[in-house]
């Protein structure tokens, strides 16, 4: 019971966070849910206290800023809002939830990421790209670029375009992402500080790709031509289906989560098979494990949301440093295993999020010009 109302309070919140309407019925099966859950618990001010002493965090204080802060209108949605801060807070750790803060002075220096990326053509021009719409001609294509991101429209057929002399090169800087459709009709979305080559056309058995960053693909189904991406000494094969993959130099690990379909995972060692719902991780010594996940968090930065289940502080650091483009430095090694689970807009401004995870992660911070120093609370 406790897992299926876990997953249905993580999705509702995402819906609340995007501000994207809910339903009467859907908030009625939550408010069902969450009774039956407060019958199997023990008495509220007992919870409360624990909640308290573990987590520095009162749940009905969070109630209360969404309470008087949001228009009448809102409340009852807040209200289950805040209800998914607890039932999340119970389950092991806390939901960061969006209040409102003061505007700082950060903003103005440290903002959001945007749609924008960096094209190299085969020929060697370079293109800055984002959010305008252009036409880029060359001998083999237009490429179009609009607010579905890039795409290809051929002008003739490149008997020699699978050579890796003949790829483009999109790459996407800190504090960016982009979209792209690939002469197949694959959709590929590119987090920060990512970058992706492919040809101008698919020759030969395979349709290959490299691959270097984050990357969520929805690959067109080809079953006499599979779908490779390549990702240094190893590579995802597939034939149609829809994945996340995250390969980050200084992460030292390769993480390919299934949303659906079916995908083969390789390198010189082994090579395995997931299937939706399940996630393979190469670590730094070639070892592959494979786990089944909830995919959600794993895929959620593609609809513009931060999803975090107990990951450590480090590694929501990461993210958010790639997003936000700023420099990131733990004055202590403590603070870097803080445990946190949360959900925010990846829009919202910088200073929400760091004072959210001062809160909950109890830590102090300073930022000083382009870089956040993180220490644990003494």
């Amino acid at each position: 019971m406790w897992k299926d109302i876990y997953n249905f309070s993580e999705r509702l919140l995402a819906h609340i966070l995007r501000k994207e309407a809910v339903s009467e019925e859907v908030l009625g099966e939550f408010e069902q849910r969450l009774a039956l859950l407060a019958r199997k618990l023990e008495n509220p001010e007992t919870l409360r206290k624990r909640l308290q002493q573990q987590y520095s965090y009162d749940p009905v204080r969070a109630y209360q800023q969404l309470r008087f802060r949001r228009r009448r209108r809102q409340l009852r949605r807040y209200g289950v809002a805040a209800g998914i801060v607890l039932l999340l807070g119970i389950g092991g750790s806390l939901w960061l939830q969006q209040v409102a803060v003061d505007p700082l002075t950060i903003s103005e220096t440290i903002q959001a990421g945007r749609k924008k990326a960096i094209l190299t053509l085969a020929d060697g021009s370079v293109w800055n790209i984002g959010d305008s719409a252009m036409l880029i001609s060359t001998a083999a294509e237009n490429i179009r670029i609009d607010s579905l991101g890039l795409s290809l429209q051929h002008q003739n057929t490149m008997e020699n375009c699978g050579d890796e002399r003949f790829f483009h090169c999109l790459t996407v800087p800190r504090g960016g992402e982009f979209s792209m459709t690939l002469e197949d009709g694959t959709r590929v979305w590119l987090n920060a500080e990512s970058e992706i080559h492919f040809p101008s056309q698919f020759a030969g058995k395979q349709r290959r790709v490299q691959l270097f960053g984050e990357a969520y693909f929805e690959v067109a189904k080809d079953s006499l031509h599979p779908f490779i991406v390549e990702l240094g000494d190893s590579k995802i094969k597939v034939l149609g289906t829809s994945f996340n993959v995250r390969s980050y130099t200084d992460e030292q690990q390769i993480v390919t989560t299934l949303v659906e379909g079916s995908v083969s995972f390789e390198n010189a060692r082994e090579r395995i098979v997931l299937q939706p719902g399940e996630q393979s991780i190469l670590d730094g010594n070639g070892r592959i494990q494979k786990r089944e996940v909830d995919v959600y968090p794993f895929v959620a930065w593609k609809e513009g949301l931060f999803i975090f289940r107990r990951q450590r502080l480090e590694d929501i650091m990461n993210m958010v440093s790639r997003w936000y483009n700023v420099d990131v430095r733990f004055e202590d090694e403590d603070s870097k295993n803080i445990s946190l689970s949360g959900g925010m807009r990846r829009y919202d401004g910088f200073e929400a999020l760091v004072e959210m995870i001062e809160t909950m992660g109890r830590i102090k911070y300073e930022i000083k010009d382009n870089t956040i120093f993180i220490r644990g609370q003494k």
